[in-house]
């Protein structure tokens, strides 16, 4: 792994330990309304009308997942406890096979979003492991309610 790329993932790491992930949402909106923008933005975006209208049970505000995600134990650690059981060997050569197999997958994403293969690499390793640990929530309820 780069320089860079080590950089990326102590970023992302610092980023979502501690303080970071506790901090309260402070969306003083209501969840309806901010779905409401989400869809205008949604489709701006060029998602369409019925790809949003079948997803439309699922998004709904749920505080379970509020309180699973602020309960994380792995963000209870600090710093360099957490990095020191993340960033090992082994997720770093992970990592870097997974950058290669999907090469041309995050060229388009980083040229869309401007966001390096490094940074989403870290990111999917942490919440994931690569795919491994899936979980059993459900995905766009979750995704909705941590957005708002």
């Amino acid at each position: 792994m780069t320089a860079l790329n080590r950089v990326a993932m102590a970023a992302v790491l610092a980023l979502t330990s501690g303080a970071a992930v506790a901090a309260d949402c402070k969306n003083a909106g209501s969840f309806e309304k901010w779905l409401q923008e989400f869809r205008k933005e949604a489709l701006a975006e060029g998602i369409t009308a019925s790809t949003l209208a079948s997803a439309a049970q699922y998004l709904q505000f749920d505080r379970s997942i509020v309180a699973r995600d602020r309960g994380q134990r792995f963000f209870s650690q600090g710093f360099l406890d957490f990095y020191g059981k993340l960033a090992n060997k082994g997720r770093e050569q992970r990592a870097k096979r997974q950058v290669e197999l999907h090469r041309a997958t995050f060229a388009r994403s980083e040229k869309q979003y401007g966001v390096p293969a490094a940074v989403v690499t870290a990111f999917w390793a942490l919440e994931s492991d690569f795919g491994s640990g899936m979980g059993n929530l459900p995905v766009l309820r979750s995704l909705a309610t941590l957005a708002y």
